[in-house]
């Protein structure tokens, strides 16, 4: 199948889900059932529907808001073996202490329809944790991120032997900065200079070795935008691209997700610096050594990003300068910490 066919059956894919998963006959046969809560004084609930994500690979993310009621989430998933495992993986976690007793949660299963390939889950309650760092009292969202590093760090303890392993190199992009480095040198041989010696840094706190510090379950996806706050409790969302890995990957990417959003968006670097030193001191007190190489991989992350601005052809002069800047900055301070976590030693 050409790669032109392929892209069209997913779009007419999705065309057919958006419309069939607003009808009010589906909502009514296979959403509301999965509600007590309607049948008790409910059952007239006018029910807001909403595509909430709709990626052109993998699933449609649908909103079910039941007024005053409850909001069930639908993940209608183009392949089927996703669609079991997000299924089988929801139920695990739910069963296995992150259900709504713990201060460390996922979302509620609520059903999963093998012929539609479909998955509900009740939404993860409280407030949004990138929100609380975008505008919330600075106090408020350095205690999300350090409860968000206790939830990970639970998550990281659990043994799960049937996830695949995946090297320190597997899919954080490594393999695709040089050809990225190249088109910069390429477009900007002023440039090359400095990314040359910023290679260069990046290879000297490399790790040594492409096995982790211990093998944990890895989020793989793990973002301020998947974890939600309600007062003691942290929900956590998205637990699909499971794999066995070290932690150091989960809580660089989580760090760095929160430093990329704060300059994409022009919010208070220093805010953003204050709470990601938040989670990484909780992190690095639950998991200690296991964490040695969080700046390499932050390091590594600014850089694609950098190189990525440099590239940009979309992004006007002066905001180009500035995140390219940012970026510069960032991967400095993952320099730093390295150093100083080597010299520690």
């Amino acid at each position: 199948m050409t790669h032109e066919r392929a892209r069209a059956e997913r779009q007419e894919w999705d065309e057919v889900w958006e419309a069939r998963a607003a009808d009010p006959a589906f909502i009514a046969r296979n959403v509301a059932p999965l509600l007590p809560e309607l049948s008790n004084g409910h059952r007239d609930a006018r029910c807001r529907v909403e595509i909430v994500r709709a990626k052109r690979t993998g699933r449609l993310t649908i909103r079910y808001e039941f007024e005053c009621v409850a909001t069930v989430y639908a993940k209608i998933y183009f392949d089927k073996v996703a669609a079991e495992k997000a299924s089988d993986w929801l139920r695990y976690f739910w069963q296995n202490g992150f259900d709504s007793r713990s201060s460390c949660q996922v979302p509620e299963p609520l059903g999963y329809l093998a012929e539609e390939q479909t998955l509900f889950m009740r939404a993860a309650r409280g407030a949004s944790l990138i929100d609380l760092i975008a505008a919330g009292p600075i106090e408020d969202a350095a205690r999300g991120t350090r409860a968000a590093a206790r939830w990970l760090a639970k998550f990281h303890s659990l043994s799960i032997s049937s996830l695949p392993r995946e090297s320190l190199c597997d899919r954080i992009g490594i393999f695709k900065l040089a050809p990225l480095l190249a088109k910069v040198a390429a477009a900007h041989p002023e440039r090359q200079p400095l990314l040359l010696d910023l290679l260069h840094d990046l290879r000297c706190i490399a790790p040594t070795t492409n096995l982790p510090a211990r093998w944990v379950p890895s989020h793989g996806q793990f973002r301020a935008e998947h974890v939600f706050l309600e007062d003691d409790q942290v929900s956590v969302i998205d637990l699909e691209i499971l794999r066995v890995s070290g932690p150091a990957k989960d809580v660089a990417r989580f760090a760095h997700s929160i430093m990329k959003t704060c300059f994409e968006n022009s919010w208070d670097v220093s805010r953003a610096v204050y709470v990601v030193d938040e989670f990484l001191r909780e992190s690095e007190a639950l998991a200690g050594k296991a964490l040695t190489h969080v700046p390499y991989f932050r390091a590594l992350y600014s850089f694609k990003e950098l190189a990525k601005a440099m590239k940009s052809r979309s992004t006007e002069g002066q905001e180009r300068g500035t995140l390219e800047q940012l970026y510069l900055a960032e991967f400095h301070r993952s320099l730093q910490q390295s150093r100083a976590m080597s010299a520690a030693v």
